[in-house]
């Protein structure tokens, strides 16, 4: 019954949302946050990943490095997104930023699970 309600709160704060802030508005906030996000990030990611294809030996050092970098990326997009919705509308009603947090918590959810999965499945099938 407590998840119910709780879902019916986030339902709610998303409506609040949406009718602030148009479809298109939100498309582009994350849109915006992606293009930055990635302009700061893919040097990083570019050197992690020279850095693992010539050190094959600390390959699960820097796999685990590449996988926290990913999440300081998802990090960044949305806080970056949440920062263009707010200057956007300066005087906004509704929740942006929990919902953003929401969005992030899931992001961040799913690319550890796709790290793991690297860390657990993939990486000790091709050294196999």
């Amino acid at each position: 019954m407590e998840l119910k309600k709780q879902w019916f709160a986030l339902k709610i704060k998303w409506e609040t949302v949406h009718r602030e802030y148009s479809t298109r508005n939100l498309l582009d906030a994350l849109l915006a946050g992606g293009v930055y996000g990635s302009l700061a990030f893919f040097p990083l990611f570019a050197i992690l990943v020279e850095l693992m294809i010539l050190n094959l030996h600390r390959l699960y050092t820097f796999a685990v490095l590449l996988i926290l970098t990913a999440m300081a990326y998802v990090y960044v997009v949305n806080k970056l997104a949440a920062y263009t919705l707010k200057l956007k509308k300066p005087d906004h009603e509704s929740d942006v930023k929990g919902l953003i947090w929401i969005h992030t918590l899931v992001w961040l959810t799913i690319t550890l699970l796709v790290g793991l999965l690297f860390l657990i499945v993939i990486i000790p099938a091709n050294w196999a």
